[in-house]
């Protein structure tokens, strides 16, 4: 806390902006933040200071580092679990470059895995759901429930998000006309997929299906029968 009351975060986030700063003085950058943002009184400081709006660019600049880019993708996931900070973060458009790093072929599975846990934190704010559907934030949690090198805890993170995201009534005609019943229909079938991701796959088709507008599409889909068969699961 005395680092931040003192405001060594400034220069921190001047830094991450300045065009000739190298780019490991960058990384540098990120890693202090990144132990900033350790301290659970601290992130709500860090979130009004704003530095996460340039840990945010760090994450689609070209010439940071990989690691800057996981530093930088796990001080925004810390920040994200301070429930006060995640509907000024997505405000600020922090979910879309999120979203990004998740569809980067050149981005590490750590950060990948520390973005997609900080869009899930993001997904629990009543407030930003309709916002994070709006600009398909859901397109890359679909893309890694197909994805078969993905963790099971990865998956069950995604379902998990888009439980939350299917919650807010005014998302789910989106949702479903994008497809998101599919993939969630193949988890539940998936032998290698936690109870838990099943569990919330299951709780995301129940809201979906809350919409009269869905019902016939999803029928037609035979949404119906993975939940059927998930009735007759012992697991």
């Amino acid at each position: 806390q005395p680092l931040v009351v003192d405001g060594v975060h400034i220069p921190l986030r001047k830094l991450l902006d300045e065009p000739k700063a190298t780019r490991f003085a960058k990384e540098a950058a990120a890693r202090a933040l990144w132990n900033l943002s350790a301290d659970s009184v601290n992130r709500r400081l860090l979130v009004v200071a704003g530095v996460h709006i340039p840990l945010s660019r760090l994450l689609e600049d070209q010439r940071a580092t990989h690691e800057a880019k996981e530093f930088a993708a796990l001080a925004l996931l810390r920040l994200a679990t301070a429930a006060l900070n995640r509907h000024p973060l997505v405000v600020d458009r922090v979910h879309i470059r999120l979203g990004r790093l998740l569809s980067d072929p050149q981005a590490s599975r750590f950060a990948k895995h520390d973005a997609l846990r900080a869009l899930y934190n993001l997904s629990e704010d009543l407030a930003s759901r309709q916002t994070l559907v709006a600009d398909g934030v859901h397109i890359p949690f679909m893309v890694l429930l197909e994805d078969q090198q993905a963790s099971p805890n990865a998956k069950e993170a995604a379902a998990m998000a888009l439980w939350y995201l299917a919650i807010d009534d005014g998302n789910r005609k989106r949702l479903v006309a994008d497809g998101v019943h599919s993939p969630l229909c193949r988890l539940l079938e998936d032998q290698q997929a936690s109870p838990k991701a099943k569990e919330a796959a299951a709780m995301a088709l129940w809201h979906l299906s809350a919409d009269p507008a869905n019902r016939k599409r999803l029928v037609v889909d035979d949404v119906h029968s993975p939940l059927s068969a998930l009735l007759e699961d012992q697991q």
